[in-house]
């Protein structure tokens, strides 16, 4: 969020460097509050390590997209397990028949 404020396309918010804040006028903040709830906490709280976390994170952010609890994240991996096990089985199995044959044909000769 404070990203967005300080570099973002959100007119009329500057950063104060001396506090390490967000800075604007109360209409501004009025307005935006208005289509963005929850972001009057970064009107008065300092983001010290701004700068440092800017450089390491850049851009990226966590939006919540493609997030998963702890038991979905299990639930998938034992999914994508099981399939991978049946896959293993039914490429063994073939390589069974393959030499299965092979073998057969080379008893006829």
């Amino acid at each position: 969020m404070v990203y967005d404020l300080r570099y973002g396309s959100t007119s009329g918010f500057d950063w104060n460097s001396e506090n390490q804040l967000v800075t604007a006028s109360r209409d501004v903040w009025a307005e935006y509050v208005k289509s963005h709830s929850g972001v009057l906490k970064w009107r008065s709280t300092p983001f010290p390590f701004f700068d440092d976390l800017a450089i390491i994170f850049g851009k990226d952010r966590a939006t919540g997209h493609n997030a998963e609890s702890a038991m979905e994240a299990e639930e998938n991996i034992n999914l994508e397990e099981a399939a991978q096990g049946r896959n293993d089985d039914s490429s063994m199995q073939a390589s069974d028949e393959f030499t299965s044959q092979r073998s057969s044909k080379r008893k006829k000769i």
